[in-house]
C-alpha cells in the first residue's frame, strides 16, 4: 500500500502560519517540528485554527500495512476523504480517496454487480482450488485474487466477484473456517468511489 500514499496531502506544522491554498482533502494532519502527530484539522480552519479545532479522533489513524477497504470504511464513518498513517506517534503520510481509486483501478475489476470480500484463514487450511469450487458451485466467479500473510500462520485473502450476492458463499466459507473481515457490494465500494470521483471532477471543473 505504500505506493498509494497520497503525496499531495501536505501536513500543517504547529505554530507556523500555513500558506496552503485550497485543497480537495477534507482534513490535513497537524504535526510538530519533530514530525510527531498532533491531530487532524478540517480544511476550512487551517489558516486560523485554535486548540479546540484539533481533532484527536483515533479513527483517522491507520498503520502503513492497513487494508484499503479498512481505509474506505474509516472515511465513510468519519465523513472524510483522507486517513493518516502514524507509526509510534510519528506522521508517515496519508491515504486519500484519490489514491484508493488508483488502488482499485490497479487491483480490482469492478462493475455495478461486483462485490469484494476479505477473508482470513490459517495458512494450513487454505486451498485456492477448494475456494474456487465453492464459488463456482454457487454460480459466481472470482474476478481477482490477492493474498498476503498477516503472520506465519494467518493468510489474508482479498477477492472480487462477478456477482454481489454472496450470502450463501459467505455461509459456506465460514463453516469451512474462513473469517470474513470485510465485505463490500456495489453500494459499498463502487458507488462510493464513483460518487467521490465525480465530485472530484466537478471540483476541478473537468
Amino acid at each position: 500500500m505504500n505506493e498509494y500514499i497520497d503525496t499531495e496531502v501536505k501536513p500543517i506544522l504547529e505554530n507556523i502560519p500555513s500558506t496552503l491554498e485550497a485543497t480537495i482533502h477534507s482534513h490535513l494532519p497537524l504535526i510538530n517540528g519533530a514530525g510527531e502527530w498532533l491531530g487532524a484539522l478540517e480544511q476550512d480552519v487551517i489558516a486560523n485554527y485554535s486548540k479546540e479545532d484539533i481533532i484527536l479522533e483515533p479513527l483517522f489513524i491507520v498503520p502503513s500495512h492497513v487494508h484499503p477497504l479498512t481505509c474506505l470504511q474509516r472515511m465513510k464513518e468519519l465523513g472524510a476523504n483522507v486517513v493518516f498513517i502514524v507509526d509510534k506517534g510519528v506522521y508517515q503520510g496519508a491515504f486519500s480517496y484519490q489514491s484508493l481509486i488508483h488502488y482499485f483501478q490497479d487491483h480490482m475489476s469492478l462493475s455495478l454487480d461486483s462485490a469484494i470480500l476479505v477473508l482470513e484463514i490459517s495458512s494450513y487450511q487454505f486451498s485456492l482450488a477448494e475456494l474456487a469450487r465453492v464459488v463456482e458451485s454457487e454460480g459466481n466467479k472470482i474476478l481477482t485474487f490477492h493474498s498476503r500473510y498477516l503472520n506465519l500462520n494467518i493468510i489474508e485473502l482479498t477477492l472480487s466477484f462477478q456477482y454481489n450476492d454472496l450470502k450463501r458463499i459467505i455461509g459456506i466459507l465460514e463453516n469451512k473456517g474462513y473469517q470474513v473481515t470485510n465485505y463490500f457490494n456495489e453500494t459499498g465500494v463502487y458507488d462510493y468511489l464513483k460518487t467521490r470521483y465525480e465530485n472530484l471532477l466537478t471540483y476541478l471543473n473537468v
